[in-house]
């Protein structure tokens, strides 16, 4: 689908697919709602939106500039934005780029440059972090990882979030990803080199896929339900390898 299919701008940020397999779609403006034929716009009073994150209602929060809150259904079933600025402190207010949005343990998990916020009802949490940094959270396979930008890898243990030893290429690369790598997560760098995550231990996985991805730039990867992964590159289209990394397909505009 392009631009003119949807009606929205040509970036979108992240994806999420609700338990009615509704797909949302976070833009410039708007979240945008796909029951398979018809794309649905949902107004957010911002500009970018770059979270987005389904629970197990169907409700899907959302983060984007100066702005976090949910979609819900409406007095006529249509789904519409509810802000959630006024659970926050005001002195956090404004927010600045709300990074990411996911829901793990039962709440809503919000990312700024210096906040991790958690939504929970109406009650809130918040940790801040003394620098400014681009900050990418992921809740997989029941573990919840923060990723700041040339400050650490972080694990969600014991009520706080705990350092761990990870490589430079993972703490330092502009984009990372994670995605589910039974019994625990993978995380891929832009550059395509990919790490396993199990509990504490962050050690490189040498596969035919970083080959195959160095060059395109890795923006997103994924973790297909037959087992299989799809990498998204910045560069060109997708591409398809086995559950061991091996490359089997490659999606351009072209093919």
């Amino acid at each position: 689908f392009n631009p003119r299919e949807y009606q929205a701008h040509n970036q979108v940020f992240t994806v999420a697919e609700a338990p009615s397999g509704l797909l949302y779609f976070a833009v410039y403006g708007v979240v945008l709602e796909f029951d398979g034929r018809t794309f649905r716009k949902i107004p957010v009073p911002t500009s970018w939106v770059r979270g987005l994150a389904a629970a197990p209602d169907g409700s899907i929060y959302v983060g984007a500039s100066d702005e976090l809150g949910v979609c819900v259904a409406g007095a006529d079933g249509l789904p519409i934005y509810r802000s959630l600025l006024s659970l926050l402190p005001k002195k956090h207010l404004p927010l600045g780029n709300v990074w990411s949005a996911v829901w793990h343990d039962g709440a809503a998990w919000f990312s700024t440059n210096t906040l991790v916020i958690r939504i929970q009802g109406t009650t809130t949490r918040i940790w801040e972090f003394p620098d400014s940094a681009r900050v990418k959270l992921a809740s997989v396979a029941g573990e919840l990882y923060l990723r700041r930008l040339g400050d650490a890898l972080y694990r969600w243990r014991g009520g706080e979030f705990a350092r761990l030893d990870a490589a430079p290429e993972l703490i330092n690369s502009t984009y990372v990803s994670f995605t589910e790598d039974a019994p625990g997560a993978l995380a891929a760098t832009q550059d395509g080199k990919l790490f396993r995550l199990r509990g504490d231990s962050v050690t490189e996985w040498e596969s035919p896929l970083t080959t195959a991805v160095s060059s395109l730039g890795l923006l997103t990867l994924l973790r297909l339900r037959d087992g299989s992964l799809a990498a998204a590159t910045l560069t060109s289209g997708v591409v398809l390898a086995t559950a061991d990394g091996v490359p089997t397909a490659h999606f351009t505009e072209a093919t």
